[in-house]
């Protein structure tokens, strides 16, 4: 079985170690929280190295005027060492330091600097600066830096940089933030019509299934918030979205989410090419049922156009009597109704 937002992290694990993600698919069977910390503990395991070197570059750095230090920094360490540098000093002295430095020198570092030291950092600079080196990470299309700027910049420059970006950036600063809360916070932040430009932006990505993957790692109602979205996209770019969430398999977390839509959403959503397949509409099925959605998968299901209904009496999941049973008992009082439906529409009812 597959973990929600585990095949996410194994995109990012595979970032980590500047390898194809299918040389680690088979990550996915293992809870996405596991995956992130064995992530965390490489990183770690990556910082470590060569760190008592640092450290006397460090103690050397504590005999002269920070002023100093960071003309030294700049002309003659470079921003790799540099960065390694501040990965080992007392915070208190970095951000010292740090006040003494260009932006651009900063933006430079960002990339080498242990993702632990960041939030410390960032948290005792001012938030002009902050914001003048997010403008540099994001014009150098600096994604995996600027997304873990995400959960420690504090909500107004965090508001000022996702501003200035469109939704095709947004996407990519979505697929590398580090933890499912960092989603949630740019998600928040969104207005419904720049969710709209993310929504295309996914449509037309090289990483599609990454991003229909961050389905799996947002709450329910972030979830519905990018499937309304979704709804009002063209019919070709509903489809793909659909096809896709079949494809990886990721209707148990999709589908909490389309329970929240108003029922007038769901024809838009449920009347796609994908869905004529038998097999796409037994899966959406048999996933209700794991989620306990009955009311909801008959609300799908009477949501369908003739051409879909038609379609439904090939779908194996109801010309099972259990699962049809399950369906007219999960909805309660209106069970002779439901019956009545379900047997217009081609299902197994007894």
């Amino acid at each position: 079985m597959s973990y929600p937002g585990s095949r996410l992290e194994v995109a990012k694990i595979a970032h980590v170690l500047g390898s194809d993600p299918s040389e680690f698919s088979f990550l996915a069977e293992v809870p996405a929280a596991v995956i992130r910390e064995l992530r965390h503990e490489l990183l770690a395991a990556t910082y470590r190295r060569h760190e008592a070197r640092f450290e006397r570059l460090a103690g050397v750095s504590k005999m002269v005027p920070p002023s100093v230090t960071a003309a030294i920094a700049q002309k003659a360490l470079g921003p790799q060492i540099a960065a390694r540098v501040a990965g080992v000093l007392p915070v208190e002295d970095a951000v010292k330091i740090a006040r003494h430095l260009e932006p651009e020198f900063i933006a430079d570092m960002a990339p080498h600097l242990d993702p632990r030291r960041i939030g410390p950092l960032v948290a005792q600079l001012a938030d002009d600066f902050i914001v003048d080196v997010g403008r540099l990470l994001l014009r150098r299309r600096e994604w995996v830096t600027a997304a873990r700027l995400v959960p420690v910049v504090a909500l107004e420059p965090l508001t000022e940089l996702v501003g200035l970006i469109g939704g095709a950036e947004m996407l990519q600063i979505a697929l590398y933030a580090d933890e499912p809360a960092d989603l949630e916070r740019v998600i928040d932040l969104l207005p419904d019509e720049r969710l709209g430009s993310l929504v295309q932006a996914m449509a037309i990505s090289a990483h599609l299934d990454e991003a229909v993957m961050l389905v799996e790692s947002l709450s329910t109602t972030s979830v519905a918030r990018i499937l309304a979205q979704v709804a009002q996209q063209e019919a070709p770019v509903r489809n793909l979205f659909v096809d896709t969430v079949h494809r990886i398999r990721a209707w148990e977390a999709a589908i909490p989410g389309m329970s929240q839509l108003p029922a007038e959403t769901l024809p838009a959503l449920a009347n796609v090419p994908a869905t004529l397949d038998p097999q796409v509409m037994s899966m959406v099925i048999e996933a209700a049922r794991t989620l306990d959605r009955g009311p909801w998968l008959v609300l799908l299901l009477i949501s369908l156009d003739d051409e879909h209904v038609e379609a439904l009496t090939q779908v194996p999941a109801l010309q099972d009597p259990e699962m049809v049973a399950w369906i007219v008992d999960s909805v309660g009082a209106s069970q002779r109704i439901v019956s009545a439906v379900l047997r217009d529409l081609g299902a197994a009812i007894a």
